[in-house]
């Protein structure tokens, strides 16, 4: 369904092209059905632009309810006929109301009576009527109820500062048999006033319209129950002599290496279901398993540079770019030339990149250190005229070097 505002139509009529702004479909029949019965449309509408949200207008029932209590009851009675409460407001808080009670009734014609009303006092700006139902009721001094008065249950519309559209009953009940009944103890009246607004809603399907909740359904403390308990396990991963459960499907979603492995069906791995993995220690395959499932990593300082390794080895990007951040922050005189070659062997352009900045800056500090005298390398030619290029003229002589290889 759409709505369509202003639409250019092109036409070609009895042959010729004509051009037409149409407002509706009644307007684009208009501009065809005199000219002729042999008629090629040709409509350039971008749908994509169009409204297309729904709504669903309902109405909402709210209900909610003041109680007043009257105190010095006939002292009001000898020198008062009516008495206001204070404001109340609907549930919601959009719309706020009070009562009025007539001791000796609202006009002449009701003085044996107690009259009371429910008038509506305020609500948002334009909202100047409400519907609602309401039932006045007297209550002992328990709370229990002992007269009432219901009105009809498809209520009425209220005006806002309309005193001749505020409903409620001339005739509540009659004075003397507030006394008769003793509804009145130490000189105190009770009365209680149930409202149900008829609200006119409009719920719009719109999405743009929709406000979601800050913090969304944490799917990883499902998938660590899973882990833990072992729950619908289908893949045994085996790393030295130790073995570890998990779910196909997690392996997949976050790695293709594994993913490629489960899809080829003369591998290996797929017909027994397991993996063995056996360039790495059993407790850093764990922490990669546990970080596929909860996105954290418990002794990220003992395992950063192995993960890096195994995340690379199994294309897990997001484990690698964790673990890169990671060491970023991690880098000194002792272990700068470690991590450049870990990220030059992993393809980590962060980690490199800060790693020969820090040897640039502290130059004298890392090459006065014993693993300097390991650094091998391929390409060791190249290797040094990056670092020589971020040195500083007065930093340290760089001479030949090789880096080690890594496995």
């Amino acid at each position: 369904m759409y709505l369509l505002e202003i639409i250019i139509v092109e036409m070609v009529i009895d042959g010729q092209y004509k051009c037409a702004k149409v407002k509706n479909y009644a307007d684009l029949m208009s501009q065809i059905v005199p000219q002729s019965n042999d008629i090629d449309l040709m409509i350039d509408i971008n749908e994509s632009g169009m409204n297309t949200s729904q709504c669903c207008t309902q109405c909402i029932h709210v209900c909610f309810s003041h109680t007043w209590e009257i105190r010095n009851y006939d002292w009001f009675l000898m020198n008062r006929n009516r008495l206001r409460s204070s404001q109340f407001l609907c549930t919601d808080g959009e719309h706020s109301w009070y009562l009025v009670l007539y001791l000796k009734g609202s006009k002449e014609e009701y003085s044996d009576y107690l009259s009371i009303y429910l008038y509506y006092n305020s609500g948002p700006k334009g909202d100047r009527s409400v519907r609602a139902s309401y039932e006045f009721s007297i209550l002992d001094s328990t709370g229990n109820t002992v007269h009432t008065h219901r009105s009809k249950e498809e209520g009425y519309t209220f005006l806002l500062g309309n005193n001749l559209c505020n409903w409620g009953v001339h005739r509540f009940v009659k004075s003397r048999e507030v006394r008769e009944n003793q509804w009145i103890t130490d000189d105190r009246l009770i009365l209680k006033c149930d409202v149900v607004e008829m609200q006119e809603k409009n719920i719009v399907s719109d999405l743009s319209l929709i406000t979601y909740p800050e913090e969304g359904l944490d799917l990883t403390t499902g998938f660590a129950e899973f882990l833990l308990k072992r729950e619908f396990t289908d893949l045994v991963i085996e790393a030295g002599e130790k073995r570890l459960d998990a779910h196909k499907v997690i392996l997949c979603s976050a790695s293709k290496v594994f993913k490629s492995m489960f899809e080829a069906c003369n591998y290996n791995e797929n017909k027994e279901s397991k993996i063995r993995i056996d360039d790495f220690d059993y407790e850093v395959v764990r922490a990669m398993v546990q970080f596929l499932y909860t996105q954290k990593i418990d002794r990220i300082d003992m395992f950063a540079s192995e993960l890096i390794l195994i995340a690379d080895k199994y294309d897990i990007q997001y484990l690698k770019r964790y673990c890169e951040a990671y060491l970023v922050g991690q880098i000194t005189a002792d272990n700068a030339l470690k991590l450049l070659a870990l990220a030059q062997h992993t393809n980590c352009s962060l980690l490199e990149a800060r790693s020969i900045g820090f040897i640039a800056q502290n130059a004298k500090a890392v090459f006065a250190n014993r693993d300097w005298t390991h650094f091998n390398s391929q390409d060791p030619a190249s290797n040094v005229q990056q670092i020589e290029s971020s040195i500083e003229p007065s930093g340290t002589d760089i001479k030949p070097i090789d880096l080690p290889q890594l496995k």
